[in-house]
């Protein structure tokens, strides 16, 4: 009775919805981080958004240079709207229904927020494999993922 009754739980948990996310941009990291999820890890429950981020100079101290932060976020806007379309496309030739989602901001905040706000079960995301010196000096999102998210983070290494 035990053996069946945790076969079952099993089983249900297999076929639970899982929320995930995986935080995208356009670099190679990100294509293999993507492609690894599809490969290994989608089950045909999950719902999966795709989120990247892109930001944008945040003073301006003449009017020329605030006409030309809108021109520099629509353009970071339009980027990412093209290279989620990519993705979305991949995700739909795979038969892997999927929502986007392109935010204005640093992406390691912006994708924390996301993830909380949107009670995501899963996040994965690639790694750019920066030295210790860059990854001290620039920050890892991924590493700021793993250890600010609420949920497990896959870091798909290069």
């Amino acid at each position: 009775q035990g053996d069946r009754l945790q076969q079952q739980e099993r089983k249900r948990n297999i076929m639970a919805t899982r929320k995930v996310v995986i935080a995208v941009d356009n670099s190679e990291s990100s294509h293999r981080a993507f492609d690894w999820y599809m490969d290994n890890m989608h089950r045909k429950t999950d719902e999966v958004a795709l989120v990247t981020c892109y930001t944008v100079p945040t003073m301006a101290v003449t009017p020329g240079a605030a006409m030309a932060i809108g021109a520099i976020a629509r353009a970071g806007a339009e980027d990412s709207q093209a290279y989620l379309r990519k993705y979305i496309e991949t995700a739909k030739s795979r038969e892997v229904p999927c929502t986007a989602a392109a935010i204005q901001g640093d992406p390691r905040d912006e994708i924390v927020e996301f993830v909380k706000e949107n009670n995501v079960d899963l996040v994965v995301v690639g790694s750019r494999g920066l030295g210790t010196l860059k990854r001290a000096l620039l920050g890892s999102v991924s590493d700021f993922l793993v250890h600010h998210c609420h949920c497990p983070v896959v870091v798909v290494k290069d």
